[in-house]
């Protein structure tokens, strides 16, 4: 397993038009692992639906929610880019 050293996070607020072309404001977060490294946008309509699940945190704790939302959006993107497939001839 690799050792989680190698994963690094930067999240900072910008506006949406800077990176993808509207004006939607958002949050980018970096997503570094080893040397590879992941934007991952998101808005403010995402982070407050998934704010409401976390109604423990404080307002200056928010940006938490946005980084693993991030992830969760990371880790849906890396599960569709794997190209592996059963067949069911495969599995029984």
């Amino acid at each position: 397993m690799e050792d989680l050293k190698y994963i690094s996070f930067d999240n900072h607020i910008e506006f949406a038009k800077d990176c993808f072309g509207n004006s939607i404001e958002g949050t980018c977060v970096s997503i570094k692992i080893g040397n590879k490294e992941f934007e991952i946008f998101t808005s403010h309509l995402e982070s407050e639906q998934h704010e409401k699940a976390y109604t423990g945190l404080g307002e200056n704790q928010y940006e938490l929610v946005d980084v693993i939302f991030a992830l969760k959006k990371l880790i849906k993107f890396l599960e569709l880019s794997v190209d592996i497939g059963f067949s069911k001839s495969l599995v029984e």
